[in-house]
């Protein structure tokens, strides 16, 4: 059987493999419920792609910790490795004390969202009313200010310049694999919604998986 070659998707596939540090995101994870719909509904379509650590809404990243840049500044010290790119308790505390300030709020996921290419899309799932989203993602980006940079301009502009929060469903969409994806976006509007009780670290050593490592319950929601 011929396989159709997918340059651009192949050539990010390798980027990321590739990839030399390890790097981090901070989510809003799908409850398991909502993920299972989403499967049922879109798992069979071409293009389709479920991230190794569920699907979820990036708030931060893919980013990288990096060492102080002022002259005898010294770095505080990491609290899930050893090495320079790894999160430090300057950052956990930074991004403790957001989350203690949040209360538990609700999301909802509502129809089909594309970011256009010529002939390679994203196609993710919308989120209704984002303001939320938006307002807790600006103020973790100025509390961590200095202490992480994104992995590169694309994600800096995705995640820092023009944000946008979605839950992600496919990368590198041909013209019609996307319109076979709105076709069925029709015939099974999607929406549903779910609280928002805690933001989740995930991180990826190079060539390892994604991995979560640690939660930040909002307000005074209990740790799991």
């Amino acid at each position: 059987m011929l396989l159709r070659r997918r340059p651009a998707r192949v050539e990010r596939a390798l980027a990321e493999k590739a990839f030399a540090q390890t790097r981090y995101v901070l989510v809003v994870r799908v409850p398991r419920p909502i993920e299972v719909r989403i499967e049922d509904i879109y798992l069979h379509l071409a293009g389709t792609t479920k991230p190794v650590m569920g699907f979820h809404i990036t708030l931060l990243g893919p980013f990288l910790f990096h060492p102080p840049e002022t002259p005898g500044q010294v770095a505080t010290q990491p609290v899930f490795g050893e090495n320079q790119n790894t999160p430090t308790s300057d950052f956990v505390s930074r991004v403790r004390s957001v989350c203690r300030n949040w209360e538990p709020f609700s999301v909802r996921l509502h129809g089909l969202g594309v970011f256009k290419g010529q002939n390679d899309h994203l196609i993710y799932i919308q989120i209704a009313e984002p303001q939320t989203l938006i307002a807790l993602h600006n103020e973790l980006l100025k509390a961590v200010e200095g202490l992480i940079t994104p992995q590169d301009e694309r994600y800096r502009k995705w995640c820092v310049t023009s944000y946008q929060p979605h839950v992600t469903l496919g990368l590198g969409l041909t013209d019609r694999e996307l319109e076979e994806f709105l076709h069925t976006g029709t015939l099974h509007p999607f929406d549903e919604s779910f609280e928002v009780s805690g933001l989740w670290l995930a991180q990826q050593a190079p060539n390892g998986p994604w991995q979560y490592i640690t939660e930040f319950p909002l307000g005074t929601s209990p740790k799991t």
